[in-house]
């Protein structure tokens, strides 16, 4: 919606596309209230980022609901994954937000809609979870991507008073100072935007302190959101002393009777498991940050007075050591491959897996030229209803692991997308599957 000063769109979804529809009159009328009862004049110009405000009322000029499909299939998605988390949770209570901190009253948005009687707004918002409409103020150009792609933390500043985040407020008048840039304020009158959101708090709690102080630990690992992982900093190398994962060796052996010698490294063979869920149509992956995989395509810039070798991390930024890969796990304990790969699926990807549905592919040896150590892979068709946790790894081993599911045709551009870290073990099973797996499924 447009403002005097600002536009507030309300967050909806049913369609596969982005578009920008209209509302009808008892939406237009609520959003309306919701901005100009929010919004205090006696508030306007105070704190640092309303810096150069001076204004008496805003004056909603237009509202749209924005519908896109695929944003709020992702919403939904981690509404049923924060279901999940909670019930791992004994007692499973998350207290609302009026009982958190120094907070001695439920979230504005939400006390009004219930004053106005907007049930049509409310009905559908889950209490338990922490469910709200909250604002959000940005400037123009950043709502369009906005609207189109959805939050991605990634992109917002270090230098925010809680470091990197997605900031939203109750109350209009706040969202309100982020719509313009505060050096570079808009005339009275001008057209500006923001969103009212629909959110999922969760486990929330209040932070007191300022950023030097303040770091906030994700419940859930949301779909195509930024995650701690890439929160990198003091990358350096050292010389390999001792490693319960490899071991260098050299290789000493005769061949056509030259003396010859190689060098190699022992690892752990290791299970991948290629998921499809049919419920949805949509491959499982795991995105993780693999320090290697940064090395190579980040630059040592420096060597410190230790001899260790360095990365400028604010240079080169973690993103570049992420990748995409299949569910995969090391061979490190006694049991059977599959009974491993089925304890892989359930602690990276939250799924349960009978074995009986684990089908081998194959199994081959990987870095034939350094270790050759033995990956078998596997196969297997989910359906929502094995999902039985929220995947992510095992913190206590430092795993930091994000779930992430990609469509039959995102997938196919992701074999030869050079821009994304792919691994070639992921590769080799999308081929065998688009080869083997696929025509069928497209002819049934």
């Amino acid at each position: 919606m447009a403002c005097g000063r600002s536009t507030v769109t309300p967050c909806g979804t049913n369609d596969s596309r982005s578009v920008l529809v209209e509302v009808d009159n008892t939406t237009d009328i609520t959003v309306r209230s919701l901005v100009l009862m929010t919004m205090n004049p006696l508030i306007v110009g105070e704190g640092a980022d309303a810096k150069n405000l001076d204004y008496s009322q805003l004056k909603v000029r237009d509202i749209k609901r924005v519908e896109n499909g695929k944003l709020f299939s992702q919403y939904q998605e981690a509404k049923k994954m924060l279901f999940l988390n909670k019930w791992d949770i004994n007692p499973p209570v998350w207290p609302g937000v009026e009982n958190i901190g120094r907070s001695r009253e439920n979230v504005v948005t939400t006390k009004l809609l219930e004053e106005l009687n907007a049930q049509f707004m409310t009905r559908d918002l889950c209490s338990e979870l922490n469910e709200h409409y909250l604002f959000h103020g940005t400037t123009g150009d950043v709502i369009e991507s906005l609207t189109f792609n959805g939050f991605d933390v990634s992109k917002s500043s270090r230098d925010n008073m809680f470091g990197p985040g997605i900031y939203l407020t109750e109350k209009s008048v706040k969202a309100d100072q982020y719509a313009d840039s505060k050096n570079n304020r808009k005339q009275k009158g001008d057209e500006l935007k923001m969103v009212l959101c629909r959110v999922l708090l969760g486990n929330a709690y209040a932070l007191d302190g300022l950023k030097s102080t303040a770091r906030c630990d994700c419940t859930i690992d949301w779909p195509g959101v930024w995650l701690p992982m890439e929160e990198i900093s003091e990358f350096y190398l050292v010389p390999l002393k001792d490693s319960k994962f490899l071991v260098p060796k050299t290789i000493h052996f005769i061949q056509n009777g030259r003396k010859r010698a190689w060098d190699f490294i022992t690892e752990h063979s290791d299970v991948s498991i290629l998921l499809f869920n049919v419920t949805r149509n949509v491959f499982i992956f795991v995105k993780q940050f693999r320090p290697a995989v940064y090395l190579y395509n980040a630059e040592i810039e420096r060597v410190d007075q230790d001899g260790n070798e360095v990365i400028n991390t604010q240079k080169f930024p973690a993103s570049l050591g992420v990748t995409i890969e299949l569910c995969s796990g090391i061979v490190d304990r006694n049991e059977g491959l599959i009974q491993i790969a089925q304890a892989e699926v359930h602690e990276e990807c939250g799924y349960h897996v009978p074995v009986e549905i684990l089908h081998k592919i194959t199994a081959f040896r990987n870095g034939s030229g350094a270790s050759a150590a033995l990956v078998t892979l596997f196969y297997a068709e989910v359906t929502d209803e094995m999902r039985v946790g929220k995947g992510g790894g095992l913190p206590e081993e430092g795993e930091l692991i994000e779930v992430i599911e990609l469509s039959v045709e995102e997938t196919r551009r992701l074999i030869l997308d050079e821009t994304v870290n792919r691994e070639p073990v992921m590769l080799l099973a999308l081929q065998w599957f688009f080869h083997e797996i696929f025509p069928a499924k497209k002819d049934s």
